[in-house]
Parts: C-alpha cells; structure tokens; sequence
C-alpha cells in the first residue's frame, strides 16, 4: 500500500505542495526572512524523503510537475544564452514526458523575451512564440524568424478574477470581476475580431476559468464562435502550421 502511494505522480506533487503551504505559513507566523518558503519546502522534502525511505525516482514523477509550472517562469532576461536553452530544453523534455507530444510553441512570462531567446527556441525544435502584445495578426520577428502569435491582456482570465488575502492580490484588494461583465468583454472582442479578420488569442488558467461558476463562461464563448459560422477555433500549432504555408 505504501509503496502504491509513493509511487503515484500525485506523491511528489502532494509533498512539495503541502511542504510550501507550511513553508508559507511559516514565515507568516514568524516573520522571519531565514523562513524562507523555499528553503523551507525543500528542508521539508528532502527530510521526508529521507526518513520514509523514498527513491528520488518515485518523488520526480510528481515533483517534475512543478518543475514544469515553475521552469517556464523563469525571467530569462537574467539567464546568458547556455542558460536559456538548458531552461527551454527541459522544459520540453518535461512536456514531452507528461504528453508523449513534442511542443510546438511557448509563452515567456510578462513578454521577457529577446531576439536571442527566440533564436535558440528556433533551434530547440519550437515553432512558434506567443508572449508579446504588439499586433492584433500572427508575423514573424525580423531577425530570428519566429513566428509570433500575439497575446492581448484583455484575453487573459487571471487578470480579471485573481485574488488573494495574504499576500494582497491585487494590491489595495481590488475584489474580482463580473463573470457577466467578462465575458461580455470577450463577446465584443470576438465581433472585433470577426470584423477586422484579426487573431483572437485567449488565454485560459485551469485555476481560473475551471471554476464551478466559469467554465460555463467558457461554455457561452465557444457556443458563440461555434454560431457565429465564419470563424476558425483552432490551436496554436495549427495556426503556425496553416499560417507558414500561407506565408
């Protein structure tokens, strides 16, 4: 039974999680800097790794998980260019472990990204960006020949539902938006879109548009492409892939 449960995905991603939740309320009870949660979570790890016996094999089946959510986080800005493409190419051996399919392009956080990250996701196998907020088409940057797929923050869920009492998010606890009022937003930027024959770039967080109430937020939005007759839902490989063909 024991070893059933070590050796489940769900070990490694339960332990780190529940490390850094006591890490987190650690440090909040203390007011410590040394209460790092990091180091705290990863004192925490390797102790219960130690004393229960647990292969390092058993706890990456999870942990590579958080690897995943946390590798693709990285401000790359602050890697040199060997760096960048160890990250990038972790990143989608991690992928290809989880899925069993290559990936075909990536997201850099807050648009932190430069012609020479493009250059080496180029050669690490990826096709296409989709992190910057400079057009309203797909186009492929001058230099590294990328192709991007332009992001637009009205598009993205977190902004609009994010919260958090401890640590203050937003700050000055701006409540949550209007689900009516959100997706009335995305209703007038799909007309937009079908109007002036633009990329509608959608940005999801499971955490987010999955809740009980939002999915069928999301429900609402398809039913209206899918009614609408004249637009194409697609992924972001198959836009690369119809979009390179065109151009």
């Amino acid at each position: 039974m024991f070893e059933a449960v070590t050796s489940s995905p769900f070990f490694g991603l339960a332990l780190t999680l529940g490390c850094w939740c006591l890490g987190v309320e650690l440090q909040r009870r203390t007011g410590l800097l040394i209460c790092n949660p990091v180091l705290v979570a990863s004192l925490l790890v390797i102790g219960a790794l130690t004393v229960l016996r647990v292969p390092m094999e058993c706890y990456n089946a999870g942990g590579g998980l958080v690897k995943l959510m946390l590798g693709p986080a990285t401000a790359v800005l602050a890697l040199n260019i060997y760096q960048q493409r160890q990250v990038l190419r972790e990143s989608r051996a991690v992928l290809r472990e989880i899925t069993g399919r290559e990936a075909a392009g990536f997201r850099m956080p807050e648009g932190e990204i430069t012609e020479e990250t493009l250059r080496i996701a180029r050669e690490e196998g990826y096709v296409y960006s989709s992190s910057l907020s400079d057009d309203d088409v797909p186009y492929f940057q001058p230099e590294s020949g990328m192709l991007e797929l332009p992001i637009h923050w009205q598009l993205f869920d977190l902004p609009f539902f994010t919260f958090a009492f401890d640590p203050p998010i937003p700050p000055g606890q701006a409540r949550s938006a209007e689900m009516d009022y959100v997706l009335q937003n995305w209703l007038y930027e799909l007309e937009g879109a079908r109007h002036w024959g633009t990329l509608m770039n959608v940005q999801l967080d499971p955490q987010t548009i999955g809740e009980q109430g939002r999915i069928f937020m999301l429900e609402k939005l398809l039913d209206a492409i899918r009614e609408a007759g004249d637009v194409w839902l697609a992924t972001g490989s198959g836009i690369a892939e119809a979009y390179s063909k065109k151009h």
